[in-house]
């Protein structure tokens, strides 16, 4: 005899009326003309589906790739390199933590973008215009023009109340140096 399961269903074995298990093969050979009963027992088939994670270079994801069974809960944590932060997942989900329901297989990534920061550099109460330079380093100075080079990103000149909005790219220093009056010279550093 052979046993068939039906869709969803998987062999488990062959069972005696006592419980006692005859055989876990699907073809069983019988003796006709005994009186011996025998079952062959079904379970439900469980699907099993792989999740792929798919790296990124600005940050990872803290989980396990792998196969899952069907319906198993997953976690998944998007975890930013520095000056990134994280966005969403390819899914379009924002949630960080991700949970996931098993039920196909899947690939999922992280979308992280870059940190940029903006400053307002705004004069009044000057007479005259301004220049305005903007540098850019790699390292801290603590005195303009000393140390490291720089190099000068932006250059404008503002009057009289007006302002102008600049954004800082992260991971470096930068250095605002304002000319006014084209006597007085004052400069800054902004740490991003």
């Amino acid at each position: 005899m052979t046993a068939t399961p039906i869709s969803g269903f998987i062999f488990r074995d062959w069972t005696y009326a006592n419980g006692s298990v005859a055989s876990t093969s699907l073809t069983i050979d019988i003796t006709v003309g005994s009186s011996e009963s025998l079952f062959a027992n079904f379970e439900p088939a469980i699907n099993t589906f792989t999740l792929t994670l798919i790296e990124s270079e600005n940050g990872q994801i803290d989980g396990n790739a792998g196969t899952y069974n069907e319906n198993t809960e997953v976690t998944l944590t998007a975890s930013p390199n520095n000056g990134f932060e994280f966005d969403s997942w390819s899914t379009g989900s924002t949630d960080n933590p991700l949970i996931l329901n098993i039920n196909s297989n899947l690939e999922i990534s992280a979308n992280f973008s870059e940190i940029i920061y903006s400053s307002n550099i705004s004069l009044n109460e000057i007479s005259g215009d301004a220049k305005v330079y903007i540098h850019k380093r790699n390292f801290f100075v603590s005195d303009y023009g000393v140390g490291e080079p720089s190099t000068l990103i932006e250059q404008n000149i503002i009057s009289d109340g007006e302002s102008i909005e600049y954004e800082f790219e992260s991971g470096y220093y930068y250095a605002v140096h304002l000319e006014y009056n084209f006597n007085d010279l004052v400069h800054y550093s902004i740490d991003y």
